[in-house]
């Protein structure tokens, strides 16, 4: 399974490349950025997915960042099959604004952001430090009868904050929680068995840190 995804931030998704209770591996490509992106569909066949993060992956909405070509690439990759996951930035989300505007679950009429001092769903990462800075959350206005958005996950407030609807073939999931911001990269430490991309990906198996893989080997 190779995962491309556009920030070298961990995440979360570094222990998955470790295979001790996977059938089949997982690979990522780390920090691949938009002048990188293929001009033609073929070039991103061999992903199963592609998360799309603002630190490196840069603003879908500006063609100096972005050619219109790849952005063509990237909808017709979606189309036949593959699974976009955008994660929005705690500021400046371009978009509900960009050309794959049409493709997203939700409008920007339905994006609402709050801060919160609390976890949104520390079952899925794992322990939050003591202190935890303030985290701008985006969750989604969902019409339980629009047909576009399916809700993956909710916040401790029961508000969705990770959705996904499809796209031809494919599918494009929104994650509300930008896990490359500083705040996210200093208050929580991601160790839990089920994860975040357990979820986003329907991944069954735990995932285990290196110190929980470690000890299960040195005790037979």
């Amino acid at each position: 399974t190779l995962v491309a995804v556009t920030s070298t931030a961990d995440l979360g998704l570094n222990d998955y490349q470790r295979h001790e209770t996977q059938q089949a591996p997982i690979q990522l490509i780390r920090g691949l950025s938009l002048s990188r992106l293929p001009d033609r569909w073929q070039g991103l066949e061999a992903l199963s997915a592609f998360i799309w993060t603002q630190d490196l992956g840069g603003d879908p909405a500006d063609p100096m960042q972005v050619s219109e070509a790849a952005l063509l690439s990237m909808r017709e990759w979606v189309m036949r099959g593959g699974h976009l996951v955008v994660m929005l930035p705690e500021v400046g989300q371009t978009w509900t604004n960009s050309p794959l505007a049409d493709m997203l679950p939700v409008s920007s009429g339905q994006l609402r952001q709050r801060e919160s001092d609390r976890w949104p769903f520390l079952p899925w990462i794992g322990t939050a430090r003591e202190s935890v800075q303030p985290l701008t959350l985006t969750t989604f206005d969902i019409d339980p009868a629009d047909p576009r958005a399916t809700v993956i996950l909710r916040d401790d407030r029961g508000e969705p904050i990770v959705v996904a609807g499809r796209y031809g073939f494919g599918r494009v999931t929104m994650i509300g929680l930008d896990l490359t911001s500083p705040a996210a990269r200093t208050s929580a430490t991601i160790s839990a068995e089920q994860r975040l991309w357990n979820h986003v990906f329907n991944w069954r198996f735990p995932v285990l840190t290196e110190a929980v893989a470690d000890g299960e080997i040195k005790a037979n």
